[in-house]
């Protein structure tokens, strides 16, 4: 009998000092502060697509940036200096001035498997090359990325109400297609 008692306890014991700081841990070792976006009581969920916009001679919809989240909570996006997996806080702090506003979009279906789809994509990237071309992996940019992960990870196209995928995929194409629902915003120096 003392011995399922001190079986018990040790499994106890295991539980809570070696489960529970691996699961509360996880989301900051991930770059994930506190689980939520910073500023927010909005959840980063794997599959969110982050988008921030670039202003260049006013054209902001078109000149941004986007990318996806994980299922590590990394952040995957196609940049010009490559093939890239960022933390949140990486994100933020590398890719963005000061007061520049960071939007979060959710999709509503393929999240998940385009989240998986981008980490196991996102080193094919062998250059940051606008392209027509939405089958190569070699040659992508930005948007081009989310909208692969979403279309051959997720199985959704996320600029289907456009009609039909243009040549070019901008930022703006995913934003304002129907398909991502606007969840929040938050500076990109923001902290909680």
């Amino acid at each position: 009998m003392k011995q399922k008692v001190i079986s018990f306890l040790v499994a106890i014991f295991a539980f809570t000092v070696l489960l529970l700081p691996q699961s509360s841990y996880a989301a900051e070792a991930e770059g994930i502060p506190d689980a939520h976006y910073p500023g927010t009581q909005v959840v980063i969920t794997p599959g969110d697509v982050i988008y921030s916009n670039k202003s260049l001679f006013g054209a902001q919809p078109f000149v941004g940036h986007v990318a996806v989240v994980g299922n590590d909570g990394y952040l995957y996006h196609a940049h010009p200096e490559g093939p890239t997996k960022d933390t949140l806080s990486e994100y933020m702090s590398r890719r963005h001035k000061p007061n520049e506003t960071i939007t979060v979009y959710r999709a509503s279906y393929g999240a998940s498997a385009a989240a998986s789809w981008a980490a196991q994509n996102i080193y094919k990237m062998k250059r940051y090359w606008i392209t027509n071309d939405h089958s190569t992996l070699d040659d992508n940019y930005c948007s081009k990325f989310v909208w692969q992960a979403f279309y051959y990870g997720g199985g959704t196209d996320l600029t289907a109400s456009t009609g039909s995928v243009p040549d070019i995929i901008t930022p703006s194409k995913l934003i304002s297609s129907g398909r991502l629902v606007q969840k929040a915003s938050f500076d990109s120096r923001a902290t909680d």
